[in-house]
């Protein structure tokens, strides 16, 4: 296993790896890229909000969030209820907020 180095993102104190970074497109806030993105897509809505802590940081580097899903998958509509039945195994909702 290697040993990467983590770093502390923004003032938020979030420590993340030049890794996670990259998959974020921020990898300027450890000093490796040029460009300053100008959003980040992550899952949020109201049963989806682990990426809240993020938000200072976006903030502060003028990033803005694009919330993926913020109906949570069609849930927070109320085409669903408990007697719904999904597609078997291959349908993701089953299993996703």
């Amino acid at each position: 296993m290697v040993d990467v180095k983590k770093r502390v993102l923004g003032k938020s104190g979030i420590e993340v790896s030049p890794l996670g970074l990259g998959c974020m497109g921020l990898t300027h806030a450890s000093g490796d890229a040029m460009d300053t993105p100008a959003a980040v897509q992550n899952r949020y809505s109201m049963l989806a909000r682990w990426h809240e802590p993020l938000f200072p940081v976006l903030e502060e580097l003028n990033v803005a969030l694009v919330a993926f899903s913020p109906m949570a998958n069609g849930f927070l509509t109320g085409a669903y209820s408990p007697k719904t039945k999904f597609e078997g195994a291959q349908d993701y909702r089953d299993g996703m907020p």
